[in-house]
């Protein structure tokens, strides 16, 4: 069974159950292959922050269910990242990985504007 996984948890040897793409829809790690600490490092690079690994047994692997990308982000920023995302958006989620394309935008909107409000201050 495929589990999400932070990248922050990803060990070597993990393997890759649903192709991982770049913002650009280019492949950065197909499924089937298996992580190495290199491939950790690039995947940071390209700010991947979760991973579809085969299931394994014990550490911090979460359902997709479960992984809220939005949390711990004030309520005003996350509803203005949504209306920006809204606007430039034209399709609505209709399954889980269009849902998970959707929240990795928006957090990185989320994150985008945070960093904004903070360097203003």
């Amino acid at each position: 069974m495929a589990k999400i996984i932070e990248i922050e948890n990803v060990q070597s040897g993990m393997v890759v159950a649903k192709s991982i793409v770049n913002r650009f829809g280019q492949m950065i790690l197909p499924e089937g292959t298996k992580i190495t600490d290199k491939h950790k490092r690039v995947l940071k690079t390209w700010g991947v922050k979760y991973v579809t690994v085969e299931g394994f047994l014990g550490g911090d692997i979460v359902n997709s269910a479960e992984v809220d990308p939005l949390e711990g982000f004030d309520e005003r920023i996350k509803n203005q990242a949504e209306e920006y995302l809204k606007k430039k958006m034209c399709w609505t989620p209709r399954n889980a990985s269009e849902t998970g394309m959707y929240n990795a935008a928006l957090g990185q909107i989320i994150e985008k504007i945070s960093k904004k409000k903070n360097d203003d201050n």
